[in-house]
């Protein structure tokens, strides 16, 4: 159920922010892909996004159909359940703590300081096991976009301390 309400509300930011996207008024002069191109390219993405959800969700049901064997009768009480949502919620807060002072160390850090500690501490708590991995993706992918961003696209970004 909680997939369907996730893919419901992807939809609707998606049909929300398609919608924003074509109320930007275009000139007739200036670049020539106008200022509606990046949010249109964001828009295909979070499409091509939502439609893997439904299909990892079509794919999740049918593993769980075909593995459907009965639950072991356990005489506890029931306590392990409560005890994964508790840590459920402590996740959630954790993230959402993080993730505020992310947004307050990204303009003193700059955007590739502030976002490779951000993804490294996350990838290291959701991905376990993996350092190299995490490491190699929380340094490549902020100092990719970072590149993107201000030499292709031409947006400016924090810089922090760092000389870039």
């Amino acid at each position: 159920m909680t997939d369907k309400v996730i893919v419901a509300c992807a939809l609707l930011l998606i049909v929300g922010y398609a919608w924003m996207t074509e109320q930007v008024p275009t000139r007739a002069f200036g670049d020539p892909l106008g200022p509606k191109a990046f949010p249109r390219l964001l828009t295909a993405v979070l499409i091509v996004a939502v439609l893997l959800l439904i299909a990892e969700m079509i794919v999740s049901r049918r593993s769980k159909q075909v593995s459907a064997a009965p639950a072991p009768d356990n005489a506890g009480d029931g306590a392990a359940p409560a005890l994964a949502a508790a840590n459920a919620n402590w996740v959630i807060a954790a993230t959402v703590a993080f993730t505020g002072v992310y947004f307050f160390l990204f303009e003193p850090l700059g955007f590739v300081l502030s976002s490779s500690a951000y993804l490294f501490a996350m990838t290291m708590y959701f991905n376990r096991g993996s350092t190299v991995a995490n490491a190699l993706v929380s340094l490549l992918l902020p100092i990719s976009c970072y590149l993107v961003f201000t030499r292709v696209l031409g947006v400016e970004l924090a810089r922090g301390i760092l000389p870039l």
